[in-house]
């Protein structure tokens, strides 16, 4: 019998973060590989994204992700946090890592501790790189005509993943949180990541963000762990690191806050290569699928 779980992942408080409905298959069930079966559990879920668990023994899970329209996600980071948290507290309860096989290859979990609001840290692969480049501009012209912003409030705009994504920094004076976006207006242009941020000056390694993601039918996404690897190859590696003032990138981490409506935190850093992501999970519901 399959189990479901319903969490909130990067969260702060329990009623906060971002969404994940969490289905685990038992061992050798090979709906898992069935598109249209994870499809549909995506759809009938509704939840930001559906995250499909397959054990393969020895602390390894087989992990797909599935958006509430249907659509198979590359990276998730919020579902994969919310993954290893209910794994940790409800599957492998002495276990100090999990691994996950992925379209983004092999990712590692590991529990910092157990029980509601507990903390995990997952590795995930960098992002970008992100880099000005001939649409930034236009990118630019256009976020700010979105969010109603005087375009001089844009200290920068780089893109990434081939032009189809791209990073808006803002000055730091912006109030974020407040701006009215209409996210409909960015798609197609900006075909998947708009991710908006800037830095904050109250806290040590302080930077605030806001993700839109119109072209996988998000309009905002709550808490985005695969926008935060991105922005930690922009202010630990890249466009954006001169807020190190020479720092080593290594010895840095970013005290992260995605200040949409739900809110939610992260802790970031560089490690072994990799982006390592750290927050805290609540689970709030479950119970075994009826099978149809």
């Amino acid at each position: 019998m399959a189990r479901f779980f319903l969490a909130n992942a990067f969260a702060t408080h329990a009623h906060g973060g971002n969404q994940a409905a969490v289905v685990l298959l038992p061992p050798g069930d090979e709906r898992g590989l069935d598109d249209a079966y994870c499809r549909a559990l995506g759809e009938d879920f509704k939840m930001p994204m559906t995250a499909v668990v397959t054990p393969r023994g020895e602390g390894v899970y087989a992990l797909r992700w599935w958006t509430a329209s249907g659509q198979e996600s590359r990276l998730c980071g919020h579902a994969t946090l919310a993954t290893s948290h209910i794994l940790f507290n409800c599957v492998e309860t002495s276990a100090k890592e999990v691994y996950f096989d992925t379209l983004a290859g092999r990712l590692t979990a590991t529990c910092v501790s157990r029980g509601q609001g507990g903390e995990v840290a997952i590795s995930l692969p960098i992002g970008g790189p992100s880099a000005p480049s001939a649409r930034s501009g236009e990118f630019g012209k256009l976020f700010a005509s979105a969010a109603g912003l005087d375009p001089r409030k844009i200290e920068e705009v780089v893109t990434y993943m081939d032009d189809r994504s791209c990073i808006v920094r803002l000055t730091p004076d912006v109030d974020l949180a407040s701006l009215k976006v209409d996210s409909r207006s960015l798609y197609p242009t900006i075909a998947h990541y708009c991710i908006v941020t800037q830095l904050d000056r109250t806290r040590a390694g302080g930077i605030n963000s806001r993700v839109f993601i119109e072209g996988f039918g998000i309009p905002e996404d709550p808490v985005t762990g695969s926008a935060h690897a991105t922005l930690a190859e922009y202010y630990l590696l890249g466009h954006g690191r001169g807020f190190l003032n020479g720092a080593d990138p290594k010895s840095v981490t970013l005290d992260a806050r995605q200040v949409s409506k739900r809110g939610g935190g992260l802790k970031v850093s560089l490690e072994d290569g990799r982006v390592k992501v750290v927050g805290k999970t609540w689970i709030w519901g479950e119970g075994e699928m009826v099978e149809v």
